[in-house]
């Protein structure tokens, strides 16, 4: 249709404005504008102050969406680069994908990168070459940290920068959770060519401590100060050159195999490449991280040396001004502004579409509920006491990881009773409003009661439900056995005149948890999940052959996509030069949109990964998130603390992502306080408690 001139000159006006708006935001980007003032060269306003970019971008849209009531004149800017990219080009960003950022191209490389992504590339690159022996990928869940990796390893391949360095066959060694290794291998061989033949190599952070990590590192048992421990030690000569740790928070917990391993990489000349979203939250989480940097400490310390596991103790107190472990945000930023230079943010990113998450406060559905909820809190309540007591009185209550245990079994109990809201709210929304629904769980006691309702009460085709988990029940430990072994024979030991109760208090077994494996039937297919099981179960959810997807925490919780895709379906989604899917096409795809129910989780680093398994980078739709809480009760003060350690978490990230939504204050009830000690214990610990139960996962 011919526009009219009227036309014509409004379209050539909304034009200008679009690439003005597009070119104040790539200049707060570039850091050309920091303040409100930076922006008033450009567009009249009345604004001070520092500036961040959803008040930039918030502001551009205002002027977007106010363009039929156009201010009398428009400033163009005059020290800013005028984009002209066509729409099919740019991103909402007004970055131009067709921009290398002066990251070379590889022959072998067959995906598609982002102009963030090749950015963030091209700045790892730089900083190997420049020789930082350690460096952070920061990156948002679902921006596609794979792909960088995979892309920075191509191009350290191209260049053979492994030639004469080891003696070994693996030159680079990628890192991951074992959940996600399958899916890794197929993205670094089906999308950048690379594999073993290579010198690349990609195995979960639990082989490196089996047989499969023989290769390259080996544990020796030593005395120290009268104690046995193990020291864990590189073959040097052998080892990897380059060593990429994805989700690297899984390092965090000090002593923990997995942490010693990667510190004891320092004694050897390798590069290290550290990738999270969520890397840590206090100073002491980042040790790995910023001891693999070898930096100059001179400012710090007032002496000359560098970073080393010697020096870190020093260095950690010195820059926390106190005690390392703390949540402390200042100190948080203390320790990034420092390590800055080796850290790589991977930033501006604009997906096609969002995240939406919200926190949902419900009451209890039954009378059952609720009691069932209140006499498991009360009854850590009294185990709590009874620790904290016999440990004032010199009887070895355990302390903190003692209290940590109770702790466990009432969050178990207290996701446990959510099962019937959960699955009811996953029934709903698959049946009426024609989503694929996603739930993140804590426990596997949970997933197994969702299941059944879902099945045996909802009438759900097993084959509609995916799991990823470890698979079965968490087996009795050899106590709970024992306990069970002489509460079966209770006639048998009356006979030879032994009192049940006796016996148990003198094997002190009488305070250990009763609890009977559920006899689980086998239409519900509930049995143990081996690795490739479970791949075949995330495949069978992304293609759109089921519709609902449980996963806990530790077997999913990290790196997995449940995204809404075309990638394993037939009917496929045509692309915008700049990656953007055309919205044309989406409804032709077989698979749904996700909402994804997540069961309220100690940790913020869990909870925030736990919230980026459904939204990512390439998802054809936004992606609803529900946060369930218990009103009135102790998750009020939950969400309370949980919060504070995602402000610690904002410091390091420093972008908003959409996990920003989810900070929230919270009033507890009274009867239902716990001290944030007590939360601060069981947030810190969780991991080092379950450490040696993620093989099992």
């Amino acid at each position: 249709m011919k526009l009219t001139p009227e036309e014509l000159l409004k379209k050539k006006q909304r034009d200008n404005l679009q690439r003005l708006c597009n070119s104040i935001k790539s200049a707060f980007s570039f850091g050309k504008i920091k303040k409100w003032e930076d922006v008033n060269g450009y567009i009249p306003t009345d604004k001070t102050g520092e500036i961040s970019f959803i008040e930039i971008k918030g502001f551009t849209d205002k002027m977007l969406a106010d363009f039929d009531n156009p201010p009398a004149f428009i400033i163009p800017p005059t020290d800013l680069e005028q984009p002209t990219i066509p729409p099919d080009t740019a991103d909402e960003s007004g970055f131009n994908n067709t921009n290398d950022y002066g990251l070379h191209s590889s022959p072998k490389e067959k995906a598609f990168l982002f102009w963030f992504q090749k950015k963030a590339v091209k700045e790892l690159w730089d900083g190997i070459q420049a020789g930082h022996r350690g460096q952070l990928l920061l990156a948002g869940t679902g921006t596609g940290k794979t792909f960088m990796a995979a892309a920075l390893v191509r191009r350290l391949v191209d260049s053979n920068y492994h030639e004469g360095k080891t003696f070994g066959t693996v030159n680079y060694l990628y890192v991951t959770r074992a959940t996600i290794v399958e899916q890794t291998k197929r993205v670094f061989q089906n999308l950048f060519d690379l594999g073993i033949k290579d010198g690349v190599e990609i195995l979960n952070i639990e082989q490196l401590r089996s047989r499969a990590g023989a290769a390259w590192v080996n544990d020796e048992q030593v005395i120290v100060n009268g104690e046995e421990q193990t020291i864990w030690k590189w073959r040097k000569m052998l080892n990897p050159v380059v060593i990429l740790w994805d989700e690297c928070q899984a390092l965090k917990n000090e002593g923990s195999t997995q942490h010693n391993i990667a510190s004891a990489l320092n004694d050897l000349d390798v590069t290290q490449v550290f990738i999270s979203a969520t890397p840590f939250t206090r100073v002491c989480e980042a040790k790995c991280f910023a001891v693999s940097t070898r930096k100059d400490i001179r400012q710090q310390l007032g002496i000359p040396g560098k970073l080393t596991l010697n020096t870190w103790p020093t260095y950690a107190s010195a820059i926390a001004q106190g005690d390392p472990a703390e949540h402390n945000e200042a100190a948080v930023e203390r320790l990034v502004k420092d390590l800055d230079k080796y850290i790589v943010r991977v930033k501006g990113v604009r997906p096609q579409f969002d995240a939406i998450n919200t926190i949902k406060m419900i009451s209890f559905q039954t009378s059952e509920e609720r009691m069932y909820y209140e006499s498991a809190y009360e009854r850590y309540l009294k185990e709590k006491a009874k620790l904290e007591a016999l440990d004032e009185g010199g009887g070895g209550g355990g302390g903190g990881m003692a209290i940590l245990v109770q702790f466990l079994k009432f969050r178990m109990a207290a996701e446990y009773c959510r099962r019937r809201y959960l699955a009811e709210q996953m029934y709903k929304a698959v049946t009426e409003n024609n989503q694929a629904a996603v739930a993140a769980i804590n426990f596997k006691g949970t997933i197994i009661g969702i299941v059944k309702i879902l099945v045996d009460e909802f009438k759900v085709p097993r084959e509609q439900i995916s799991l990823v988990w470890g698979g079965g029940q968490t087996q009795l430990t050899k106590k709970q056995k024992a306990k069970k072994s002489i509460k079966d024979k209770v006639e048998q030991l009356k006979q030879v005149g032994l009192e049940v109760d006796d016996l148990l208090e003198d094997l002190d077994l009488d305070e250990v948890e009763d609890r009977e494996l559920e006899d689980l039937p086998e239409h519900l297919k509930l049995g143990s999940q081996s690795k490739e099981e479970r791949q075949r179960e995330i495949d069978k959810f992304q293609s759109g052959r089921s519709l609902y997807c449980l996963y806990t925490f530790r077997a999913g919780g990290v790196g997995l996509s449940l995204h809404h895709t075309d990638e394993l379906s037939k009917v496929k989604v045509r692309k915008h030069k700049n990656g953007y899917a055309v919205v044309d096409d989406i409804h032709n795809v077989p698979v749904r949109q996700r909402i994804n129910f997540v069961a309220p989780t100690y940790s913020a680093i869990e909870l925030v990964q736990g919230l980026g398994r459904t939204p990512r980078l390439t998802s054809l739709s936004d992606s609803p998130q529900v946060m369930v809480f218990y009103r009135n009760t102790i998750e009020d003060s939950v969400a309370r603390i949980v919060s504070q350690k995602l402000r610690c978490l904002s410091k390091v990230v420093r972008t908003r992502e959409k996990w920003a939504d989810v900070v929230v204050g919270g009033v507890p009830a009274e009867k239902h306080l716990v001290d944030d000690a007590t939360l601060e214990t069981t947030s810190t610990d969780y991991d080092a408690l379950n450490e040696d139960e993620e093989e099992e996962e």
